[in-house]
């Protein structure tokens, strides 16, 4: 369990290979770069494991028996948290075919073997660094287009409450526009009444008579 959590607390990439030599070159390389490292010996193991770990990036050889790497980026894409991994393809092929062909699936970059040990980690890591950056931009946009929604959503209760003078219907309007915008089941409005030194319901959307009266009653 604790080094589940270790491991969990570091950066984890899934090496894919069918070379299992190939996969120790990787592991160690990226351990001693300060990465966590699990492996998938072909891509249904692959597929399987990104399923379970969700990782973080995914180095991908290409020519593997089966299902090579341009299927098992292509599936990948598909799966829940699969859109915007960074999956970073290894390969020998060095024609533009292989390398258009890469980036069509879905592959975020390449490497070509033999690789370069040493610069491994540091490819890895700016690409980690690069997504992460894209996640919080998505982030940031999807706050301000919920704030957008928002923001339009209290200028349509305010051109409802000034085309009105009918106090009870802007209220119920009111807690229509309020239910739409949080999208919640129901909405209600209480006002507080001095001669009953207490708050009471004035409207309400949502809710069934019977669930009014009660209402009311409270």
């Amino acid at each position: 369990m604790t080094s589940l959590v270790v491991r969990r607390q570091m950066s984890l990439v899934l090496v894919v290979d069918d070379e299992a030599s190939m996969r120790l070159l990787m592991r160690e390389a990226l351990e001693q770069a300060g990465f966590a490292v699990e492996e998938a010996a072909d891509g249904v193991q692959a597929l399987a494991a990104f399923i379970r770990l969700q990782p973080d990036l995914v180095l991908l050889d290409v020519m593997m028996p089966t299902m090579d790497g341009f299927a098992v980026c292509r599936a990948l894409r598909s799966l829940p948290g699969g859109e915007y991994t960074p999956v970073l393809m290894v390969t020998g092929l060095d024609n533009l075919d292989s390398i258009h062909l890469a980036y069509q699936v879905g592959a975020t970059d390449f490497i070509t073997k033999p690789i370069a040990w040493p610069t491994l980690g540091y490819h890895v890591r700016y690409m980690m660094r690069a997504s992460r950056a894209f996640a919080a931009l998505q982030a940031s946009e999807e706050a301000l287009r919920q704030e957008v929604q928002v923001s339009s959503a209290l200028v349509r209760v305010g051109r409802e409450i000034t085309s009105s003078l009918d106090a009870p219907a802007i209220l119920s309007r009111l807690c229509q526009l309020t239910a739409e915008v949080l999208e919640c089941d129901c909405s209600h409005t209480f006002l507080w009444q001095p001669q009953e030194q207490g708050y009471v319901a004035v409207a309400s959307w949502g809710d069934s008579a019977d669930q009014q009266e009660t209402l009311a009653a409270l």
